[in-house]
């Protein structure tokens, strides 16, 4: 006879963030796995590992549960001051995600609006931005920086910049489509003046919605260095400070024993078809 044992005590809770978060501080979990040398992984994803502006590979989405993206369309701008040397101006406009005042991070350039002046229009959506990241972050500001391109690329004049809460940019009610989406007039200011407006809107829609298509960052091929000659020459710049490299891919790559990241020509493409970008000066453009 007896009373039954009683059950074990239940297990103690982790301690709170006993979780290993990625070291670039993107706030998502270290994803599994080793490096070769036997040390664990310590980023969530590659992206990260190389150093993105928290732009995740979609399985790193997953893993996270993540499937709902903020979206930024930058519509136009109307300027008040006319800083051309010369001519019409060319306006364009840069995109900064602030975090903190130690944060801030570029994630998008609209495009050139050649001879756009004093009404540059773009209709320029930026890269989809994790909402489970975003929504997080309470201090979270976009900043709209525009620029007049200047001749050679040799530097670029500032015509304002406006800075607005993310809280305030979405309002109470979040849209989900550009169509519902109100357009923000956010002011533009240069040295305490104003110079102008820019009109842009926000919205936090589904991955994989009509919304997000070219906009969110999907799957790429990964292409060994080691295929093309070394050293690469540099080409150009185009538009903006990101430099472009004339490629050669080396005879031995075009052999099928390279395995399926090698990029070998075909009767279409020829050694010197590729060609090089410095990413470190337009992650914006990695989709």
């Amino acid at each position: 006879c007896g009373y039954p044992s009683a059950p074990p005590p239940p297990a103690a809770p982790s301690p709170a963030g006993s979780q290993r978060r990625c070291k670039v501080g993107c706030g998502r979990e270290v994803t599994p796995g080793l490096y070769k040398t036997g040390r664990p992984f310590s980023t969530c994803c590659r992206s990260c590992a190389l150093g993105g502006v928290h732009r995740h590979d979609v399985e790193c989405d997953h893993r996270s549960g993540i499937d709902e993206v903020m979206l930024v369309k930058v519509l136009e701008a109307k300027l008040t001051e006319n800083l051309a040397t010369f001519g019409l101006m060319d306006p364009f406009a840069k995109v900064h995600w602030i975090t903190s005042s130690t944060s801030r991070q570029q994630v998008a350039t609209t495009p050139v609006a050649w001879a756009g002046h004093m009404n540059p229009v773009w209709n320029y959506t930026c890269i989809g931005q994790p909402w489970a990241i975003a929504s997080g972050v309470a201090e979270a500001e976009l900043e709209f920086a525009v620029f007049e391109r200047t001749f050679g690329d040799l530097s670029h004049t500032p015509c304002g910049t406006a800075r607005v809460s993310l809280r305030k940019l979405l309002g109470t009610r979040r849209a989900t489509t550009f169509g519902e989406a109100t357009p923000e007039k956010l002011p533009l200011m240069l040295g305490g003046r104003s110079t102008g407006s820019i009109v842009v809107q926000c919205v936090v829609v589904q991955r994989g919605g009509p919304e997000t298509q070219g906009v969110c960052k999907g799957d790429l091929t990964q292409v060994e260095p080691m295929h093309f000659e070394l050293p690469v020459k540099r080409l150009a710049v185009s538009g903006g400070t990101a430099g472009f490299f004339k490629l050669a891919l080396k005879r031995e790559a075009c052999s099928a024993a390279l395995g399926p990241c090698s990029p070998a020509p075909t009767q279409a493409r020829a050694p010197e078809h590729y060609i090089g970008k410095d990413l470190s000066h337009a992650e914006d453009e990695v989709l």
